[in-house]
């Protein structure tokens, strides 16, 4: 049985982190890298396996060192991995368009696609190719010299805005919270967030209950005091704007601005597509803005009718006019009337993990024929996460 390597996050927890160090081997990945590239496009003629085996070990070792980072950035960010995300950040933008932007690799991979040899290449192999050349040609392999120099600049301050986006959105989640010493606010809300916020309120030395946007969905679905769902969706949904509650501090009007005048130049200006969107969708399903606006046109005309029945449904069951605040208590509400009182937290008990994940898997090595076994000997990066 073929066992995959898990990546190592140990080195990444606060306690063990070195910035520098991660930093300095990140480097020497890159360099490593670079040498096996130019080393491929010595060969006079390339193969699948000369050529797209070979940019597939080197794009997955870069992989093995950036998605752990990525990952503990995204769901357990720190000051200093943070500082290791954003040191390692550029020289990773740096790589990829270096690789993407070189003509002698692009050159290379067509050659495979217009030798009679590529009909004999699977289907799979064959798509692999197309999309790994279109994505040449999006990345600005084609483009000018000045062009390329200009898409380079473009492309790392967008990096920069869409870091500083995502930071602000996190700092100002971590920064919020609601603290009640008085029970009779809570009624309603599950005991396993019950507990949960008397353990967030108990590590800041307080008795009581502290919430944090963490806990916005089940609250604004379970709470019964209305002021209080007023006050976590006002958060909740205007996180880093100058909408939130006192705020202002962690406002993104101004990067969305940048951002978009930045996308403009790179698709339209620069790659020559109509606007961002066309850029955007012409690797989906939709393919074009055209259709993708056909489509959601076409459901919301669907859509509305049933949801205009349900949205009175509501109001008929609350007797007040319902605010953003009150549909998903609303919805509840009426879900457990017409289910016999069924909710997403009654029904909890009959789905513990456990049973879950044998499901899901037992699903999986029906499907792919794949084997799933928890890895005890494994270690990880929070208690509550186990790895299989």
């Amino acid at each position: 049985m073929h066992r995959i390597k898990l990546p190592n996050f140990t080195h990444l927890l606060p306690e063990n982190i070195d910035p520098p160090k991660i930093l300095k081997d990140f480097e020497a990945v890159i360099t490593k890298c670079e040498k096996d590239l130019q080393k491929i496009l010595e060969e006079k003629i390339h193969t699948w396996d000369s050529l797209m085996s070979e940019l597939d070990k080197i794009e997955d070792r870069i992989h093995q060192f950036w998605a752990p980072i990525e990952h503990l950035h995204q769901c357990m960010d720190s000051d200093e991995l943070r500082n290791v995300y954003e040191g390692c950040l550029p020289k990773m933008e740096e790589f990829q368009l270096k690789v993407f932007q070189d003509e002698n690799l692009y050159n290379a991979m067509k050659s495979i696609k217009e030798n009679k040899e590529y009909l004999t290449l699977s289907p799979a192999k064959q798509k692999v190719i197309q999309d790994k050349l279109k994505s040449f040609e999006r990345l600005g392999v084609l483009l000018k010299p000045e062009q390329k120099k200009r898409f380079i600049d473009l492309r790392k301050e967008l990096s920069k805005l869409y870091t500083t986006f995502d930071n602000n959105i996190k700092d100002e989640y971590a920064n919020w919270f609601y603290y009640t010493k008085d029970k009779t606010e809570l009624d309603g809300l599950p005991d396993f967030i019950l507990k949960k916020a008397k353990q967030l309120a108990s590590e800041k030395g307080k008795s009581g209950w502290r919430f944090t946007l963490a806990d916005a969905n089940t609250i604004l679905r379970s709470a019964k005091n209305r002021d209080l769902r007023d006050k976590v969706c006002r958060a909740f949904f205007s996180a880093a704007s100058n909408q939130f509650p006192g705020g202002g501090r962690y406002d993104n009007a101004e990067i969305i601005d940048e951002i978009m005048k930045i996308r403009h130049e790179i698709t339209v200006d620069l790659l020559e597509y109509k606007n961002f969107s066309e850029y955007a969708l012409e690797k989906t399903m939709a393919k074009t803005p055209e259709i993708a606006l056909e489509t959601i046109t076409r459901i919301i005309d669907s859509l509305k009718p049933i949801a205009q029945n349900e949205f009175k449904q509501l109001e008929l069951e609350d007797k007040e006019k319902l605010e953003l605040h009150d549909l998903a208590y609303s919805i509840e509400l009426l879900k457990q009337k017409k289910c016999s009182n069924m909710s997403q937290e009654s029904s909890r008990p009959y789905f513990p993990l456990n049973h879950v994940l044998k499901g899901l898997f037992e699903t999986l090595q029906e499907l792919f024929s794949i084997s799933i076994e928890k890895q005890e000997d494994e270690k990880s990066y929070a208690k509550d996460v186990n790895v299989y």
